[in-house]
């Protein structure tokens, strides 16, 4: 096993998992599991939203529940790229700075879950509303307490 993910529950909710272009039950290329933590009784529907987030977290690949669980020395990597790029437009510095921090941003979209657009639905806005939208509809808080992706010939 070169890789392994445990994911907690703090207290009532649902392990999810989406394994895509299943070649044999539960055995394919790429895979991922969602851990969802919520008080609601309707288990079916929380199992519904799991696996819809499970397909999202295969296709979209995020790095990290949210952008203060980045690791730092990505977000650093990341700027001085985008910081060497900014500055060969010749703006000013304040200019750069904006460009920069406008960058990021984007960058925390591509690559936090819970702030990227919610691929099985485009109108539905990131997956961070996604489950507000079903925290609504079931009454009760539903949130994403952590996930793992996996696929095959990955080593991190």
């Amino acid at each position: 096993v070169a890789r392994a993910a445990r994911l907690n529950l703090p207290g009532s909710g649902a392990l999810v998992g989406y394994v895509h272009n299943a070649y044999s039950p539960n055995m394919g290329r790429t895979g991922a599991a969602v851990a969802l933590a919520s008080e609601t009784s309707n288990i079916r529907a929380l199992r519904e939203l799991g696996q819809k987030l499970a397909m999202h977290v295969v296709a979209a690949a995020p790095i990290a529940l949210n952008k203060e669980s980045i690791d730092l020395s990505l977000i650093q990597k990341e700027r001085d790229i985008l910081t060497e790029q900014a500055k060969s437009s010749g703006k000013p510095q304040n200019v750069i700075d904006k460009m920069v921090s406008g960058r990021l941003n984007k960058y925390f979209k591509e690559v936090a879950l819970l702030e990227q657009a919610y691929v099985l639905d485009e109108q539905a806005g990131s997956v961070r509303e996604v489950l507000a939208a079903e925290s609504t509809r079931l009454g009760t808080s539903v949130e994403l307490a952590g996930f793992a992706r996996y696929h095959v010939g990955e080593s991190s």
